[in-house]
This record gives C-alpha cells, structure tokens and sequence, in this order.
C-alpha cells in the first residue's frame, strides 16, 4: 500500500473499522464466497459510481438552466433550452412545493432553487462516500482471494 493510503486510514477509524471488519469477516469463509462477495461490492460499487455520474450531469444542467434564465434574450421555448426547462422543471417544481417563498410586505424571496441544487450536493456527498467505502472494502476483499 502506498503511504497517502495509509495515512487516510489511519486519520479515517470509521474506515479503517470497515476494512478491518470486512477483512475479519472474508477469513471465516472459502474462497469461493469471498469471490462472491467480492463480485457483490464491485457491482454496488460500479451502481453508486453511475449514480454519482447521472447526478453530476443533472446537477450541471440544472446549474446551466439557473443561468440561461437570468439571460433575456434567451427563449427558453426553443429547442436546446427547453429540453432543459423540461428536464429540470419538475425536480424544482418538486422543491418549490416543499418549501413556500419567504414573504415579505411587498415581496417574496423564493430560495427553494438553492435548497434544491444543496440537495444535489448532498446526493453526490452520499454517493462518494458509499464509493470510497466500497473501494476500501474491494481493496480488503481482494488482499484476501
């Protein structure tokens, strides 16, 4: 193992707790079901690593629409932008019903399209994690095949 490795376990216990973990748990078993159980963990982590992909897409379209907006002499209704606009109305459609503009006395602020683009981070934050976790456990599980 290279250095940098070793030292992100070493500072991460929660990980280096899994590793040790799933390591303790492929040496009750035959090479038959590590191999298994391997092959299980890759496909999830392939399957998280597609989500983290199609999220990060997503993400930029809606980043691109937020822009395109602000811009007037845009037509929303021709054809790059409103295959955007369908793409995205309803993902911040779904956001603007859960959370009502603030109102003011004269005014309201609508800030559901910042809560929106937060709950992208946090699906693409969940899916790093699940990757780097499965990366380790597929580190662990290939030392012991």
């Amino acid at each position: 193992m290279n250095s940098t490795f070793v030292h992100f376990l070493a500072t991460n216990s929660f990980f280096l707790n899994i590793v040790e973990q799933s390591s303790n748990f492929l040496e009750n078993f035959n090479s038959e079901t590590s191999s298994s159980i391997y092959i299980v963990i890759k496909l999830f982590f392939h399957f998280f690593y597609f989500v983290w992909f199609l999220v990060k897409l997503y993400k930029f379209v809606c980043y691109f629409k937020m822009t395109v907006e602000w811009f007037p002499m845009i037509n929303p209704f021709y054809w790059p932008f409103s295959f955007i606009r369908n793409l995205t109305i309803p993902y911040f459609r779904w956001w603007s019903s859960v959370l009502p503009a603030i109102k003011f006395k004269k005014a309201s602020i609508d800030i559901s399209a910042i809560i929106a683009l937060e709950g992208l981070n946090a699906i693409l934050q969940f899916c790093v994690r699940l990757v780097n976790l499965f990366a380790l456990i597929i580190l662990a599980t290939k030392e012991n095949i």
